[in-house]
């Protein structure tokens, strides 16, 4: 009996005005205390995190956000987050999926965040991304509604592949055969077998008037079938690949005739 209980509001926190209360004796006598109550701040923190990964690979992080805690009555309390986790932000407003695309000013793909509950985030870069895309703001609550925010900022390396230009020598109205190379730029990134190598013009074919004419082989290798009178060096042909990426690498094929 005589205990005095405040319940504030759960977004408040400092020093409310004191309140009187009052009793009386046996003989009616009046006598008044006042009661102080104190709410001790307990705000969630955060900490952004960031990650580098490859072109067209999956990058992945942590969101460490804090429970607040504050030292009551000698005894540390802390108030717990909501079981929600981490909610993307975007302009202001919460995100209520767990998804969330990103694009450059001019409105190309970037790539994709995806969050967990627990403050697991991933960022999958759309295919031909390199660099460092919009950075991901997320926001948690407590079960006082007090929020802390985070960014995650991933990094995309860029991965360029590479190419070895091919030389052949043949006689005079016989054809002649020339293998370019091509190295992906990473080993995780290989080159894409399955998009055949193309002239620039995306042929397979190439005819050049009062030279002769270039075929690209299944096994990546280039005939070049001379016309019957021409002798000498043509100009080289080029020819091109893509990565899995969708990267585009180039390299030559020259051809001399004798």
């Amino acid at each position: 009996a005589g205990r005095v209980t405040f319940q504030p509001v759960p977004s408040y926190n400092g020093r409310p005005s004191a309140e009187s209360v009052k009793r009386v004796d046996m003989n009616g006598t009046e006598v008044t205390a006042a009661y102080q109550a104190e709410v001790k701040a307990a705000t969630p923190t955060s900490q952004d995190t960031q990650s580098t990964g490859l072109q067209g690979k999956l990058q992945t992080s942590h969101l460490n956000f804090t429970s607040g805690q504050a030292s009551v009555n000698g005894q540390t309390a802390t108030v717990p987050l909501a079981p929600e986790g981490p909610q993307f932000v975007v302009n202001g407003q919460i995100q209520q999926a767990n998804s969330l695309p990103v694009y450059d000013a001019s409105g190309k793909l970037q790539g994709t965040y995806t969050v967990q509950a627990n403050g697991d985030i991933s960022f999958q870069p759309a295919p031909d991304f390199h660099g460092t895309p919009t950075p991901a703001r997320l926001r948690v609550r407590d079960k006082n509604g007090s929020t802390a925010e985070a960014f995650y900022q991933p990094t995309v390396t860029q991965v360029i592949p590479t190419s070895t230009n091919a030389e052949s020598t043949g006689i005079q109205g016989q054809p002649q055969k020339g293998t370019p190379t091509f190295t992906p730029g990473d080993s995780t990134v290989p080159i894409d077998m399955d998009s055949p190598m193309t002239f620039e013009d995306g042929q397979p074919k190439k005819t050049v008037q009062g030279v002769g004419v270039y075929t690209i082989n299944s096994d990546g290798s280039i005939t070049f079938t001379p016309e019957k009178q021409y002798v000498g060096t043509p100009t080289p042909v080029t020819v091109k690949r893509v990565d899995k990426n969708g990267t585009e690498v180039t390299a030559t094929y020259t051809p001399t005739v004798t």
